[in-house]
C-alpha cells in the first residue's frame, strides 16, 4: 500500500510544472528599476498658454507701499519690466532681458541684460505667480499679492494703483498736487487699503459685501503739513461717506448712500 501510494506521488510531482519560476522574464514585461518620468512637451504652459502679453499688479514691499509691476512677455522669449516704489520715490525702474524656460515648460526665468537679479515665475493661465528661492509659489496670507495679471482680462478692485480723477465733481489737477498724487491700492488677502490723500500716506480696512457694496474703517493718516495738498481733507471725508462702487475696466466709481458718485478713479499703471 505504502508503494502505491509513493508511486501516485511521484507522478503528480512530475506532472507539474515548474518552469515560471525560473524562466527569464520576457523583455515586454520587464519592470524597469526607475520609470522615466519625462515632461510632455506638448502639453506645456509654453506650448499650450498664450503667454504673450502684459502683466500687472502691485508687490508687498519691506520699506514702501508697494511695488508697482508690469512685465511684457514678449514672443521668441524677450521681455520688458516696469517697477515703481509707491510711497518712496516716483523714479520707474525699467529692465529688459530674455527669458529662460525650465525643463518642465512651466516655469520662467526673467534674466535681465544689465546682470541685476533674476525674477522665476509660474506661467499660469492669464497669470504669473512669483516663485521663491526654491522655485515654488509664494504661500500664506500674502499669496494673493504675488501675483500679475493679464491687462486684457484683469476685471478687478485689487492690486491697482487707482489714482483719483474726480473728487465731488471737481476733476484734480495733478500736476498742482502736494508731494504724491492722491491714489487708493486695496489688497484683497487681508482686506486692507493703503494710499495716499495728496500728502500724507493712507492706511486702512474696507469690507466688501456683493456685489457693490463698500465700506472704509479705521482710516489712519500721517500728520505731515502740506498746505499745498488742497484736497487732503475732502478726500478723507469722501471715504467715510462711500456706501458702494462701480467698476468698468480700469475705471472706479465710489457713491454715497444717495447714489450720487462722490469720487472716480483710473487704475495707472507707468506714466
Amino acid at each position: 500500500m505504502r508503494l502505491l501510494l509513493f508511486a501516485i506521488f511521484l507522478m503528480l510531482f512530475s506532472a507539474c510544472d515548474f518552469s515560471d519560476e525560473h524562466r527569464a522574464p520576457d523583455d515586454d514585461n520587464m519592470v524597469p528599476e526607475s520609470v522615466d518620468k519625462r515632461v510632455d512637451h506638448e502639453h506645456t504652459s509654453r506650448n499650450v498658454l498664450d503667454w504673450s502679453g502684459v502683466y500687472r499688479g502691485t508687490m508687498p514691499c519691506a520699506d514702501c507701499d508697494g511695488i508697482r509691476t508690469e512685465v511684457i512677455l514678449i514672443e521668441g522669449d524677450r521681455f520688458m519690466m516696469k517697477q515703481q516704489y509707491l510711497g518712496k520715490e516716483d523714479s520707474v525702474y525699467t529692465t529688459k532681458g530674455n527669458i529662460s524656460w525650465d525643463v518642465d515648460g512651466a516655469r520662467i526665468t526673467l534674466k535681465p541684460a544689465d546682470g541685476s537679479d533674476s525674477l522665476r515665475l509660474l506661467v499660469g493661465e492669464r497669470r504669473l505667480f512669483k516663485l521663491d528661492d526654491a522655485g515654488r509659489r509664494v504661500t500664506g496670507e500674502l499669496a494673493e499679492n504675488y501675483i500679475l495679471t493679464d491687462a486684457e482680462f484683469n476685471q478687478t478692485l485689487y492690486g491697482k494703483y487707482w489714482r483719483l480723477e474726480e473728487l465731488f465733481g471737481d476733476d484734480i489737477d495733478h500736476k498742482n498736487q502736494g508731494r504724491r498724487e492722491p491714489h487708493l491700492i486695496l489688497k484683497q488677502q487681508d482686506r486692507r487699503v493703503t494710499g495716499s490723500t495728496g500728502c500724507n500716506t493712507l492706511t486702512g480696512t474696507y469690507t466688501i459685501v456683493e456685489p457693490n457694496d463698500i465700506a472704509f474703517d479705521s482710516l489712519i493718516t500721517t500728520k505731515v503739513a502740506c498746505p499745498d495738498a488742497i484736497y487732503e481733507s475732502r478726500f478723507i471725508e469722501m471715504l467715510e461717506q462711500v456706501e458702494t462702487y462701480m467698476l468698468s475696466g480700469d475705471t472706479l466709481a465710489l457713491h454715497s448712500a444717495s447714489e450720487e458718485e462722490i469720487a472716480r478713479f483710473t487704475a495707472v499703471y507707468f506714466y
